[in-house]
């Protein structure tokens, strides 16, 4: 559990919960540049309640169950401790945004036995870019293992667009 694997979906839901938030307005609550607020503040020397507080509670709050909604069970006993929404997404970060080596080398070698067999060639091609879209989530290059088929892109006058490689396959 706790050195499972970024995948594919894990990297596209993180991706697409930063977008969500972003266009909301609120990634400070997960990446720390909305801090926790205090209750109480001075305003003209008196102790007041502080607005946004409760503003920043129900932010958070909406934020942490968004996260929870979109966990597993195993993943949401793991961060259910957690009291903030960023506190929560830094441990889910900590423990699966990280790819493990072993990861890598399987999505390598799973590339690398790739074979059209009786699939067609729609299903092949689709394979092989959903394991390179993968492996480039984890920034980590494809290797050596490609060289020959990449100099030859490279070698082209203009880029060659996935659809067009797919027909010429």
């Amino acid at each position: 559990m706790l050195n499972e694997p970024k995948t594919q979906e894990s990297a596209t839901n993180n991706y697409a919960f930063t977008l969500l938030l972003t266009g909301y307005g609120i990634l400070g609550y997960i990446d720390g540049t909305l801090p926790y607020p205090r209750l109480v503040i001075k305003e003209n020397g008196q102790d007041q309640v502080n607005h946004s507080y409760s503003l920043w509670i129900r932010q958070h709050k909406l934020i942490l169950s968004a996260i929870i909604a979109s966990l597993t069970k195993t993943m949401v006993s793991f961060i259910r401790l957690y009291e903030t929404s960023k506190s929560a997404w830094d441990k889910l970060e900590s423990t699966y945004g990280k790819p493990s080596k072993g990861h890598i080398m399987a999505l390598k070698s799973q590339l690398r036995k790739i074979t059209r067999g009786n699939k067609i060639i729609t299903e092949s091609t689709h394979l092989v870019k959903s394991i390179v879209d993968e492996i480039s989530v984890l920034d980590t290059p494809v290797g050596d293992d490609y060289k020959e088929l990449s100099t030859a892109i490279r070698a082209r006058d203009n880029p060659i667009s996935f659809v067009e490689l797919h027909e010429k396959l």
